[in-house]
This record gives structure tokens, C-alpha cells and sequence, in this order.
């Protein structure tokens, strides 16, 4: 007997991917002409504050993201809004790490 509730339709999947592709064009395009993002290295917090996003990412796929916007607008538009909004957090993950461990010196490399 094929239990209904374990098939995965394709129309989801295609939709979230579309939104994770739009969420890195989106961020992608943000990050390269307005943050600049480098990698602290030798930063003492930046262990931390990775684990720390991806717990939050995580977190938003498996529990929040379907709660409310799969929940809300369905399941082709939640999908889509969700991972779009979940690859577009990236950016402002940057800015955090960036703030909180510094940005290193200009010109230097």
C-alpha cells in the first residue's frame, strides 16, 4: 500500500528551487556591490556566530518557514517566499559577523 502523505510532488521542489535561486541571485548581487564581505580570520567569534547561523537557518527551513509562510500562502508561493527569504538572510548574516568581528583593514590582504 503507498501511503499518500510520504510522496513528495515535484511542484514543491521545483518552486522552493526556484526560490533558493532567487534568493542567491538577489543576495549574491547585494553582497557584491554594497557589503564586500570578507572572512575575519583570526576572529575569536566567528566560530560562534556561524553556528549560530546555521542553527538559525536550520531552524527557519524545518520549523518557522513551514508555520507561517507555507501555512499562509499555500504551498508553491510559501515554499518560494520561504527559501527566498532563507538564502537572502545570508546577507544580512554577513553584516552581523562583519559588525561584530570587524572589518579588516582596507587595503590589506
Amino acid at each position: 500500500m503507498i501511503r499518500s502523505d510520504l510522496i513528495v510532488t515535484a511542484g514543491d521542489s521545483k518552486v522552493a528551487a526556484a526560490g533558493y535561486l532567487t534568493g542567491f541571485l538577489v543576495g549574491s548581487f547585494v553582497e557584491r556591490h554594497y557589503i564586500h564581505y570578507e572572512i575575519p580570520f583570526g576572529s575569536r567569534e566567528l566560530g560562534i556566530l556561524s553556528c549560530i547561523g546555521a542553527g538559525f537557518m536550520i531552524t527557519w527551513k524545518e520549523y518557522i518557514a513551514p508555520a507561517t509562510f507555507v501555512a499562509c500562502l499555500g504551498g508553491h508561493w510559501g515554499h518560494f517566499v520561504a527559501r527566498f527569504l532563507l538564502l537572502f538572510a545570508t546577507v544580512v548574516w554577513s553584516l552581523v559577523i562583519r559588525k561584530v568581528c570587524g572589518s579588516p583593514a582596507a587595503g590589506a590582504e
